[in-house]
């Protein structure tokens, strides 16, 4: 299943200067170490990826793990682990490790900008890098675990808590991006909060609204004209919204967008970085 993209773009109209900070650099970096990073969802609110389990008890226990009377994950890894499975968990220490050597560079690099935004932008990466180090030791100890049937209780502790740093991840990264992720149009800040879902799951078909959120910096209305292009893993176009919105002075406005009519499926999740652009046009 493919997870779509989001991001709002970059943006040339603000001035630079000698103190200028480029948040588009930081944009570009943070998009290459998403998934080492494991930032790629936006928010938490998108459609949860299910472990499956025979065991009722473990889905009452774990709001990830959905009830299967016939496939088992853990089975099926403890009949067919053939070393592949526990390479994945290698990798994820390895991975983890990458994103945190990737956020100590940036947050030196933003020692030198004295800007708010890069400032705050700095105390983020620096919960982020603390959320990853504990995402570290629990990836340690997931791969150091035996897959047997005696680790198995073991084993779901360790992804449980995995899963609760990498939604706390998400909060941090949704900050993040509403600092370094946004175009303006004219006066007005520009900001996709979140791409549309539209994805089908054994033929029962979901659609859930995304929205952007304009915000005017001006004393007077200011009128956005917009399209939001909506292209799949190849960066072929599937769908768009149109939006044409008077936002008053001073004020936000939030609109919402849907992948409804789409040519493709937009996919389950708002991922990071783009496939959910922002097209500005005059009417």
């Amino acid at each position: 299943m493919f997870l779509p993209n989001c991001s709002s773009g970059t943006d040339s109209s603000e001035e630079k200067s000698p103190s200028y900070f480029p948040r588009d650099a930081y944009l570009y970096e943070i998009k290459k170490n998403a998934s080492n990073c494991a930032i790629d969802y936006l928010t938490p609110d998108h459609e949860p990826l299910y472990w499956q389990s025979n065991r009722f008890s473990e889905s009452d226990k774990y709001s990830w793990i959905e009830y299967n009377g016939i496939f088992d994950y853990y089975d099926f890894r403890l009949k067919d682990d053939d070393d592949s499975y526990k390479s994945t968990d290698l990798e994820d220490v390895t991975s983890t490790q990458k994103c945190i050597d990737f956020l100590r560079v940036d947050i030196q690099s933003l020692n030198k900008y004295e800007q708010i935004n890069a400032q705050k932008l700095r105390g983020l990466y620096q919960d982020l890098i603390e959320n990853r180090q504990s995402y570290l030791e629990q990836s340690k100890l997931m791969a150091s675990t035996e897959i047997n049937k005696t680790n198995r209780a073991k084993y779901l502790e360790l992804e449980d808590a995995k899963v609760s740093l990498n939604k706390s991840s998400e909060v941090i990264f949704f900050e993040i991006r509403k600092l370094i992720d946004y175009v303006n149009y004219e006066k007005v800040k520009v900001f996709i909060e979140r791409c549309p879902d539209a994805f089908s799951i054994l033929g029962k078909d979901t659609q859930i609204d995304g929205s952007i959120l304009l915000t005017n910096f001006s004393s007077g209305s200011q009128t956005v004209s917009m399209k939001v292009l909506y292209k799949d893993s190849d960066g072929v176009l599937v769908g768009s919204s149109s939006i044409y919105e008077t936002v008053p002075g001073n004020s936000k406005v939030r609109v919402g967008i849907s992948a409804a009519g789409s040519s493709g499926p937009v996919g389950a999740g708002a991922i990071f970085p783009a496939v959910c652009t922002i097209q500005f046009y005059r009417l």
